[in-house]
């Protein structure tokens, strides 16, 4: 049951269709009723989300120094792979997209304007300024590696901030088009999809893309294609078949986990968008990232464990990607994946795409669960459970509205009232969204009888 009721939680505020697709932001990684809920946590001092908080915003604070890079700084228009040492246009879109993301992470949780201000620059300077943008395309087949796990933090970094006023309309307009360009590009070159962590990775910048241009049909691309890429990639005992044997230039741990946080990512954006990825599989079995994580947790918890080819030189995990299980952890709470959590330590930060996700995603079983939440506030609903209608008590608040949730996450019913008539509801368990006067937000939940 347990597992059940969190799945719910994180669905809660997630659209169960796309017909409102073009008017919520953010709605990549995080939605806005889970940033509050996250901002209600750090404001009440509670950990680990605290510690996660504070950290995000001295990395921000760090970054309000950085200077606007490009592609466009070695000479080119257009990304140019180069190997060893000589990879500007890679290192460039590895510092501008993850400072892009790290400041718009922190602008949502802090609304300090600053931190939005930098990220506008960063974007600007790298998507829309004639004098330094990027050419928005694909241009060599290692591009589509090293642009698929940069270019989606900068997207999600930009989710973060869309509802800032001090973002100029005519730069956004010109990065939504430049995006836009990018994901005509991509989309239309179906020659490309690889069966390993290129063909996730693409998933992911296609994904992360839809929500900039507000297109649901680019969703239903991706989740169409996910469903024909995943099961060749994961074997139905959750082995990632086209990573196990990597040897260069790290192994099978590194890509295997590379690989399932790509996929696990994809499922993230989806969910906001109606579909779960998390529990599917294909027919046969094979698909289910749920296994994937299953079958490296040990591995990951004990790196000296993995006997599958060594690199031809060695190579050490040091904790590479394990932070996907902050995210397996707050879907499922398995007691393998919070083993993998204490053992690398929190909070945990990742470098492709999430970022902070101990900040925003984390799990805690004894503060997350709804009934517990409740203990948290002074509002009081009764009688609960109820036959056909309950009192809201806020205290000193004065109501706005209450909007009833089912268990899929649908919404059921609108009050204005502090006296809710639910005779028209079927039994079950059901939450509330209840926001005051002052624009405060509780989760409640409540069973109808």
């Amino acid at each position: 049951m347990r597992k059940i009721t969190i799945l719910t939680f994180l669905m809660l505020f997630t659209f169960s269709s796309n017909l409102f697709f073009a008017q919520q932001h953010p709605n990549m990684f995080l939605n806005a009723s889970e940033v509050a809920s996250i901002k209600a946590k750090i404001d009440a001092g509670q950990e680990p989300w605290t510690t996660a908080y504070n950290t995000a915003l001295s990395r921000a604070n760090t970054l309000l120094n950085q200077s606007p890079i490009s592609v466009r700084d070695s000479g080119n228009t257009s990304w140019i792979f180069s190997s060893g040492d000589n990879r500007h246009d890679y290192n460039a879109a590895r510092t501008m997209c993850y400072a892009i993301r790290d400041l718009g992470i922190a602008y949502a949780f802090s609304e300090n304007d600053a931190y939005a201000d930098k990220a506008i620059e960063l974007i600007h300077h790298w998507t829309t300024d004639p004098a330094s943008r990027m050419k928005p395309q694909m241009s060599s087949g290692q591009s589509w590696i090293e642009l698929s796990i940069t270019m989606p933090a900068m997207f999600y970094g930009a989710d973060m901030i869309w509802n800032y006023s001090g973002w100029d309309a005519d730069q956004k307009a010109g990065f939504i088009n430049w995006v836009q360009d990018f994901v005509n590009v991509t989309i239309n070159s179906n020659t490309v999809v690889p069966t390993n962590n290129f063909g996730d990775w693409r998933l992911v910048f296609l994904a992360s893309a839809a929500v900039i241009i507000e297109d649901p049909s680019v969703i239903a691309n991706v989740v169409t294609h996910y469903k024909k890429l995943v099961p060749l990639q994961i074997a139905s005992n959750g082995r990632l078949t086209w990573e196990f044997d990597r040897t260069e230039p790290k192994d099978g741990l590194f890509y295997s986990t590379y690989a399932m946080i790509a996929i696990a990512q994809i499922c993230e954006i989806v969910r906001h968008h109606g579909t779960d990825l998390y529990n599917w599989k294909a027919s046969n079995g094979k698909g289910s990232i749920e296994k994937a994580f299953d079958y490296m947790a040990p591995f990951v918890v004990n790196p000296s464990s993995w006997t599958q080819p060594s690199t031809p030189e060695p190579y050490t995990y040091t904790g590479e990607n394990a932070v996907g299980y902050e995210l397996a952890y707050s879907i499922w709470q398995k007691p393998e994946y919070l083993a993998v959590i204490n053992h690398w330590g929190r909070p945990m930060h990742g470098v492709y795409v999430q970022g902070p996700l101990t900040l925003t995603h984390a799990f805690n079983n004894t503060v997350l669960d709804i009934s517990e939440l409740e203990i948290e506030n002074n509002i009081s609903i009764y009688p609960n459970p109820t036959s056909d209608r309950f009192t809201i008590d806020l205290n000193d608040e004065i109501l706005k509205k209450v909007i009833i949730y089912n268990q899929l996450g649908q919404q059921v019913k609108e009050a204005t009232t502090n006296e809710v008539n639910t005779s028209n509801l079927s039994k079950g368990i059901y939450f509330l969204k209840i926001t005051s006067q002052n624009n405060k937000i509780v989760t409640k939940k409540i069973i109808k009888n």
